[in-house]
């Protein structure tokens, strides 16, 4: 599962957005969260969910 279906199903389950939650889902590094396009993405998530 990729970085976007990732943030798609954990708001689908109204589960907390961290970048813990998201790299487990993914199955990335929280390292890789990190990284300049998937760093927008977590951004512009948590922000949504603020």
């Amino acid at each position: 599962m990729q970085v976007p279906e990732a943030l798609e199903r954990l708001r689908r389950d109204k589960t907390p957005i961290t970048f813990p939650a998201v790299a487990r889902r993914a199955d990335v590094s929280r390292t890789f969260l990190y990284d300049k396009d998937a760093r927008k993405l977590m951004d512009a998530a948590v922000a949504q969910t603020a």
